[in-house]
């Protein structure tokens, strides 16, 4: 964690020093760690995430870019189409998605791309698990840390 610093996962995972709760700490970095996640999930390793971004591209290239609605450029906004959805599902796991889905709405930046992901839930995991691009399974997760 960095005093002042704006949370970000490139070049290295980088938090902020104040959030109103530990929640709020834990999703900031799930947030920042799921971006290398989505860098490198099965789907991006062979090349599937070229598919996937060109039809969210087609789907979603209308969203605002500017913050706080959304991410500062189109790229921005699709990769955090990944991300965020990423971040709801694994918040979902976690805390429900009834808990999941009232966070998403209430976080402060990210606004339209939270809004999507929420509403095309659905329609985003049709695209991302058979592309690879989904979180990793608990075994595999255990498996690569024994």
């Amino acid at each position: 964690m960095a005093e002042g610093a704006t949370p970000h996962s490139h070049p290295v995972i980088t938090l902020a020093t104040e959030y109103p709760h530990d929640t709020a700490l834990l999703c900031s970095y799930l947030h920042e760690q799921l971006h290398w996640w989505s860098t490198s999930c099965p789907g991006a390793a062979v090349g599937h995430a070229d598919r996937v971004f060109g039809v969210l591209r087609e789907r979603y290239g209308m969203l605002p870019a500017r913050p706080p609605e959304g991410c500062g450029s189109q790229r921005s906004n699709l990769i955090h189409l990944h991300v965020c959805w990423l971040e709801v599902e694994v918040l979902a796991e976690l805390f429900g998605w009834q808990w999941a889905r009232r966070r998403a709405e209430h976080v402060p930046l990210y606004r339209s791309i939270y809004r999507a992901v929420i509403e095309d839930r659905e329609e985003l995991r049709k695209l991302f698990v058979p592309a690879g691009m989904e979180l990793p399974a608990a075994e595999e997760h255990q498996a690569d840390h024994r």
